[in-house]
This record gives structure tokens, C-alpha cells and sequence, in this order.
């Protein structure tokens, strides 16, 4: 089969960076790796590096069975702005504009919502064409946009956004499936379109395929670790992931850290960011704070097997409610619990399997209660690390969860020939 995926805001095949592979790149490898061809088309702009990658609209033949079409787009530098939304739409417009060059049509496609302008015009061109496609939510837009502004300005950013409601609702109703991370954005999606709950939606947790060590490398970096952290009775807390201040609130880790720095608890801090150098310069004095800048799979495995726990610390609002993201289950991979603020149905199942701790994010308390009740008595620590490692081969696993979206596209594609 020949399967398009419609992916933008992520790393590509193409891209010579150290950003790790997402959605389009998982998926697109793993249906290459069950026999067959894969189209992404995605932004000629770099979302995770801010910058075009080329200028124009550009076909890239990766191999026989990989092509990666990039539509042009200007770009922008902020995540929530107008910028954004005009980037979207030139994107969406283009986007269309080559869709009706097309002569070659694809057995089944798969959506990545969002943009919402890329779903949209998608959806009208793929249903005049009787193909079969999934629309894929990882984020609640165009909810995610009201959310952001002031409560007394929310009623007017729902009116202004009304006509990103009413495309986003033909997108969903129109799909012949819809998956989502999480099942409350799958019941989000359906009561925003008044859509009755098709057979062929399933919830597709994000997760990544676990990269694979060097044991050699490990070695060497356990060494970096033991020496980076001291004494090795100590209790430590890792963050792996971008240091940013538009995701996570870092005061509650910070003051805990401060509390805490007598009581041989360390806080190690994997990755870079906007929010890192502030960080660096307000908390380097503590001897237990430790900032590694960016952390290869080797060191981040071997500072895992000297920690008690992995540090989600997201603001607790709408936009993460309801999401168990990567990081979240990388840590499980590891053999980690998470401690996370997030109290939305995401965290809350993974607490339910006994391996997250929910704290209060709005002071200093909450995680200090945390990490002494579930990471450091003895009797609550075996409870609460009920084998991460087991939870997320259960139901996390790259191979499970990337077979069963397989077998849901394929059926999609093979209803139309039946």
C-alpha cells in the first residue's frame, strides 16, 4: 500500500539534527518496515529549530520507499502567536494548491491535527477523492488557543476563533477515523463535531522506540555519572527534555532542590532551552542541582540507573490535562515513577497503574511531600514503582502501540477496496 502522512512540526528524515524522531518519523518507519511506501508531506519550515529548511516547495527521495514532499511556509518565532496562525494558513493554502496537482492518490493517509488548516484542507480534497483517512489530535485546537488568554477574555477568543472551530468540526466529522494520545482528546474531538464514535478510532499514545546503547559508550558514561553526582548514596531526581518556561514550572523543583540540599537529594537537569541559562545563573550555587546542557541516550541511561524518579514538572492547565507525553513515558521506559504536577486523566491513569506521584505544583509543599511519602519511605517505594519498565512494555511500547495504528490504517484502506 501506498500511505501519505501529513505531519508538520516535527523532525523529518531529511533533517541533520539531534532532535529526536516523532510521529511522521515513527510512523512512516515502521509501515516502510511492514512492506509499504510512505509520503510525508509536511512545512518546508523547522519547527523545533525556527527555520526553513528550503524556500520553496521541494520533493526529497529519501529511498524507494520513503519521498518527503515539504510545501512552503514563512515561518515563525513563537508557538502561540498571530505569526503562527498565518504560517498555517499560507501553509494550508499551498498545501491545497498542490494537492490538486496530484495525480498519484494514495490507498490511505493520516493527519496530524494540528495545524487545523492542513486537516481541513485535507479532508475537502481527500473526501471528493473517496480516499480513506485518519485525523490524528495530539493537541486540543482550537481550544488550546482560547485557553491561552486571560478568563476574562476567553469568551471573545471564542468568538474570534469561531471560524477555527467550524473547520476543525468539518476536519473531525468528515474523517473516516479519528486517533488521539489520549481517550479524553478522542471524546474531545468527537463531542466537538457532534460525531457519533466510529469503529475505527483508537487512542495512539505517544511514544518512541527505544534507542539502542552502545555498551561501551554506557560504560564509559556510568563512569561521568558516578563522578557527576558523588556519592552514590544519595537520592537523585532526573529532567530529561527542553528547559523551557512556556511548558514547565520550575520554582516548585528549584526550592525543593534549595529545602532540600542537605539531605543528599540531587536534582540533575538534562537538555537546553530559553529557560536554562536563567536557571543556571539563579540555582548553580546549589550542590545539588546539576545542569548536564545536552544529554546523548548513553548518559541519560546511565544517570537513570543512579535515580528514584523523573521530574514532568508541566504547568498544571488545559493544554496538558489530559496528555501522557513522551517524556512522561521515556521515564517509564527507564524504570522510572513520574512526579508531575498534572492532575488531567493522563497522569491521573499512569498514578492508577502506581507508577506517577501527583504533587502540588503551586508551592514547594506538595513536592516535598512527594518525594518523601513515595520516593523515599522504603515501604511506599516498592508500592508506588510497581516496574515502570513493566507498565510501559504493557501498554507503551513502540512495537505495540505502532502495530496497532498499522492495522488501523490498513483497515481503512482495505474497506474502500472491499
Amino acid at each position: 500500500m501506498h500511505i501519505w502522512i501529513l505531519q508538520t512540526g516535527e523532525p523529518l528524515h531529511i533533517d541533520n539534527s539531534q532532535h529526536r524522531p516523532m510521529r511522521a518519523m515513527n510512523l512512516a518507519d515502521y509501515l516502510i518496515s511492514q512492506g509499504h511506501q510512505v509520503t510525508i508531506w509536511s512545512s518546508s519550515f523547522y519547527h523545533q529549530a525556527k527555520k526553513n529548511r528550503v524556500h520553496q516547495n521541494t520533493n526529497f527521495y529519501v529511498n524507494k520507499n520513503l519521498r518527503i514532499k515539504l510545501i512552503y511556509s514563512p515561518g515563525y518565532k513563537k508557538n502561540l502567536s498571530l505569526l503562527r496562525l498565518l504560517d498555517h494558513l499560507i501553509l494550508g493554502l499551498n498545501f491545497y494548491k498542490a494537492l490538486k496537482k496530484q495525480s498519484e492518490l494514495p490507498d490511505a493517509a493520516f493527519i496530524g491535527f494540528p495545524p487545523m488548516e492542513i486537516a481541513y484542507f485535507a479532508a475537502r480534497w481527500f473526501k471528493v477523492k473517496s480516499i480513506p483517512f485518519y485525523i490524528d489530535i495530539k493537541d486540543p485546537w482550537p481550544s488550546h488557543l482560547v485557553d491561552s488568554f486571560p478568563k476574562k477574555l476567553k469568551l471573545v477568543a471564542r468568538i474570534i476563533f469561531q471560524p477555527y472551530y467550524a473547520i476543525t468540526r468539518y476536519s473531525f466529522k468528515n474523517a473516516t477515523g479519528l486517533s488521539a494520545i489520549t481517550k479524553d482528546f478522542l471524546d474531545w474531538a468527537n463531542t466537538l463535531a457532534s460525531r457519533k464514535v466510529a469503529k475505527q478510532d483508537f487512542v495512539f499514545p505517544l511514544t518512541s522506540q527505544i534507542a539502542k546503547v552502545d555498551a561501551n559508550q554506557l560504560n564509559k558514561e556510568k563512569v561521568w555519572a558516578a563522578k557527576l553526582l558523588g556519592d552514590t548514596s544519595k537520592i537523585n531526581f532526573m529532567f530529561v527534555g527542553t528547559i523551557n518556561k512556556e511548558h514547565f514550572n520550575w520554582a516548585p523543583i528549584m526550592e525543593a532542590a534549595k529545602h532540600l540540599e542537605k539531605h543528599k537529594i540531587n536534582f540533575i537537569i538534562c537538555g537546553d532551552g530559553d529557560a536554562k541559562d536563567a536557571l543556571v545563573k539563579k540555582y548553580s550555587h546549589l550542590n545539588n542541582v546539576h545542569f548536564t546542557g545536552h544529554a546523548n541516550q548513553s548518559k541519560i541511561q546511565a544517570l537513570s540507573y543512579l535515580c528514584q524518579g523523573g521530574l514532568a514538572p508541566y504547568f498544571d492547565n488545559p493544554t496538558f490535562h489530559n496528555t501522557i507525553s513522551n517524556k512522561m513515558l521515556e521515564y517509564l521506559a527507564l524504570d522510572l515513577p513520574v512526579l508531575t504536577p498534572l492532575r488531567g486523566s493522563g497522569a491521573m491513569a499512569l498514578k492508577e497503574k502506581q507508577v506517577a506521584c501527583i504533587y502540588d505544583g503551586e508551592s514547594i509543599t506538595g513536592l516535598l511531600e512527594c518525594i518523601q511519602t513515595h520516593m523515599l519511605n522504603q515501604d511506599c517505594s516498592n508500592e508506588a514503582r510497581r516496574s515502570p519498565q513493566s507498565v510501559h512494555k504493557e501498554f507503551f511500547s513502540f512495537d505495540t502501540v505502532y502495530e496497532h495504528a498499522h492495522q488501523q490504517i490498513c483497515s481503512i484502506a482495505m474497506e474502500k477496496t472491499t
